[in-house]
């Protein structure tokens, strides 16, 4: 019904569907429900509302390991949020998605989780980008090109990177080190 344009409909038979396997105890086909039924409201503009559907999707889907199905859910709601600009938000579901991949073993699975957390990396890099763009100072144009020509942490101060290019960083003390998470692709 819905790839014949009657949404209604779908979301009629979707929630029929949804209430005969909560009847059932039909994890599968509750989890499967969720998903459509998400699909079918973002298509008609309710993304908050699909929001909703896809995390209850991921609850049952984490409970029951159905780990491909947590994949499909990750990556749809890192869509979601990529496409509405909280690439912070995107690049943690897209980053479940990849663990969840790694788990399956599933290689074509693993590369394409790759590039959604790329594509979510890339979009919260390019914030920080146009930022500094945007502001077009003499600061700003020395950080771009200490990042342009190191490729390291966009907070890197321009005035610390010696003129072969390579980072001088300040010595710090073993009391102020701060451990950084960082996920690791690959």
């Amino acid at each position: 019904y819905h790839s014949a344009g009657e949404e209604d409909t779908a979301i009629l038979k979707l929630n029929t569907y949804l209430e005969l396997s909560k009847i059932l105890g039909d994890y599968g086909g509750i989890g499967r429900a969720y998903q459509a039924l998400a699909q079918v409201l973002v298509s008609l503009g309710k993304v908050d509302e699909a929001i909703t559907y896809l995390e209850k999707f991921m609850d049952i889907v984490k409970n029951i390991q159905l780990t491909h199905s947590l994949v499909d859910a990750c990556t749809f709601l890192g869509n979601i949020y990529n496409e509405r600009g909280n690439y912070s938000k995107a690049c943690e579901y897209f980053d479940q998605a990849f663990c969840a991949a790694n788990v399956l073993g599933d290689l074509t699975l693993v590369n394409e989780t790759k590039v959604y957390c790329g594509i979510g990396k890339a979009h919260s890099r390019m914030v920080k980008v146009n930022s500094h763009t945007e502001a077009a100072d003499h600061v700003n144009i020395e950080y771009l090109l200490a990042w342009k020509g190191n490729r390291s942490d966009m907070c890197t101060d321009p005035f610390i990177v010696g003129e072969s290019g390579t980072v001088a960083l300040p010595e710090i003390s073993s009391d102020a080190k701060e451990e950084e998470t960082v996920t690791q692709i690959p």
